[in-house]
């Protein structure tokens, strides 16, 4: 078996043969990732099918701009230098567990390349994450209350499609949460995802940022996966509304509450000032994500179009802050 063989041991039910460097053209970094360079770039042929039952095309809405040059995709880099890489391992654990996740608010792995060192992953092109947006709350972004719940409502719609699976996401907060062109909201990075039998609580505290982590986990208690899910929804849409997440002036997260601070404006609905407050009612009592989409916030969430506006809205403040 031969170093690059090695390197990737764990990934080779998932790799296509393809060489990268001949399928990727015009790249340009947009982003940098937790182990590498994320580009946007043009896929010169349609997207090679994963192995096994991840061949099954993705379903639902599509960012891609398809021309006879080719798709635009993005494509995040990543080199391992030892064998027994924790990326590979966590990687393939992720492949693993998404095989046979298709849907609409899911962003999946479509195709798995290697080039000496170097693992490309290839994904569909997004607009941008939601953590993108929040800074510009300050700059006179005013997302309303519809637009608010449309998030939500598609954050929760992916997890309650998840949970169908047994799956878990366990690190839902803004940053991995990522918008396409025509309004769509779509989970990414599922490092931290775990598959459960039902009804099992776990006991381990993952790695993530605690702002979001729903207090059975954050104290070390058992915990529901899934309803640790339905907090960090909760803690997201209280981030939205604040433009940064709950809890973040407390030093020690030992000292965070076991709910969210008051929101500082009060000329929010009733409707919102509920869904906030279920979502972070003691894990006994907490709705699952497929009730919450019962509730009347979420019934008011606003058309996908109005999303689209938001987002011109959102370019057009980027540009005037560039030209300052």
């Amino acid at each position: 078996m031969g170093r690059s063989q090695r390197l990737f041991e764990p990934l080779l039910p998932y790799l296509s043969i393809t060489d990268p460097l001949v399928r990727f053209s015009e790249l340009t970094q947009v982003a940098e990732g937790q182990w590498g360079p994320v580009y946007a770039a043009r896929a010169k042929d349609a997207a090679p099918p994963l192995p096994k039952s991840s061949a099954a095309s993705i379903s639902g809405s599509s960012n891609a701009s398809t021309s006879r040059y080719g798709t635009l995709v993005a494509v995040k880099t990543i080199r391992v230098e030892d064998e027994n890489s924790p990326k590979v391992l966590s990687l393939a654990q992720e492949m693993s567990i998404m095989a046979d996740v298709r849907h609409e608010n899911i962003l999946n792995t479509a195709g798995l390349f290697v080039s000496d060192d170097t693992l490309w992953v290839e994904m569909e092109l997004m607009e941008r994450s939601l953590a993108d947006i929040l800074p510009l709350i300050e700059e006179g972004l005013s997302p309303s209350e519809p637009e608010v719940a449309r998030f939500a409502a598609d954050v929760l719609t992916g997890i309650a499609y998840l949970e169908t699976l047994n799956i878990a996401h366990r690190d839902v907060r803004s940053d991995n949460l990522l918008i396409t062109r025509d309004g769509f909201v779509k989970l990414a990075d599922f490092s931290q995802a775990v598959v459960t039998q039902k009804g099992q609580l776990l006991d381990s505290v993952v790695p993530v940022p605690p702002y979001w982590m729903a207090p059975e986990m954050r104290l070390g208690r058992p915990y529901d996966p899934h309803l640790v899910d339905v907090w960090s929804v909760g803690a997201t849409v209280w981030e939205i509304i604040e433009g940064s997440p709950p809890f973040l002036d407390i030093e020690d997260p030992r000292d965070f509450g076991e709910r969210w601070p008051a929101l500082r404006r009060t000329d929010f609905s009733v409707a919102l000032h509920q869904f906030l407050r279920i979502s972070s009612e003691p894990d006994d009592w907490r709705p699952r994500a497929a009730e919450l989409l019962e509730s009347p916030f979420i019934r008011n969430a606003c058309d996908r179009s109005e999303i689209v506006t938001l987002l011109a809205e959102v370019r057009v403040l980027e540009d005037g802050l560039y030209d300052q």
